[in-house]
């Protein structure tokens, strides 16, 4: 797991990328599910994930964790 992989799932969500199948936007929101059970997560962004607040979690993990890794 990387952020870039978490970015790339939000990014599908937000920006409206999916296709109009329903599969594509339910296993995108699983993969996302997947991610808030990575305790090595900063707290702040697994909160994002858990509440489902994906342009929140967008923006953490654009100011805070792509330069970093």
């Amino acid at each position: 797991m990387t952020y870039q992989n978490i970015r790339i799932e939000l990014l599908k969500v937000t920006q409206g990328t999916l296709a109009s199948d329903n599969s594509n936007l339910i296993e995108v929101l699983r993969n996302l599910d997947k991610f808030t059970k990575d305790k090595t997560l900063p707290a702040k962004l697994r909160h994002f994930l858990e509440k489902r607040s994906y342009l929140k979690a967008l923006d953490y993990i654009e100011e805070n964790c792509l330069n970093n890794g």
